[in-house]
């Protein structure tokens, strides 16, 4: 069931049926896409630049966590944001999940950040995320992104 096009409560229904993982992504490299309605990918990019994550493109993941991968005017892929990584009960229905948190001194407002993921097949290529704020009476409100896992890309290890 893909997502794209859906609305936001579709894609948290889909988050909530997905597999619930028994460990993180495969270390590897994963691209990004914005999934669920149409005006998310729309100004989804914009609020990314504000926020200090202009051209992002997906995420290099290992058993630690991550780093996010930004994609620059040249084309160049830059690491970004380290994350710390987890199997947790997810913010969404308490079941569990791959939780990626930012450090505090990530500053406004990857701090309050996490992103959850799940599986969306058996091997394990494509994930379903959500993102939402850590912060009183918005934990409630999450954006749905994909990650699908690129093969024979190579960057340096995470960091960042």
């Amino acid at each position: 069931m893909s997502t794209d096009g859906q609305s936001l409560a579709a894609c948290r229904a889909r988050f909530r049926v997905a597999d619930r993982p028994r460990q993180g992504p495969a270390t590897g490299v994963y691209h990004a896409a914005f999934t669920g309605p149409a005006w998310l990918g729309a100004i989804a990019p914009a609020g990314l630049r504000l926020s200090g994550l202009a051209g992002w493109c997906g995420k290099q993941l290992d058993a630690g966590g991550g780093v996010n991968l930004l994609r620059g005017a040249d084309g160049r892929i830059t690491p970004r944001l380290r994350m710390s990584g987890q199997l947790a009960l997810s913010g969404a229905d308490g079941e569990p999940c791959w939780q990626l948190r930012y450090p505090r001194q990530a500053g406004w407002p990857w701090r309050w950040v996490v992103d959850e993921l799940r599986p969306l097949d058996a091997a394990g290529e494509h994930w379903l995320g959500l993102t939402w704020l850590d912060l009183p009476g918005l934990r409630g409100l999450s954006f749905p992104f994909r990650l699908q896992r690129e093969h024979g890309v190579g960057l340096t290890p995470a960091s960042a």
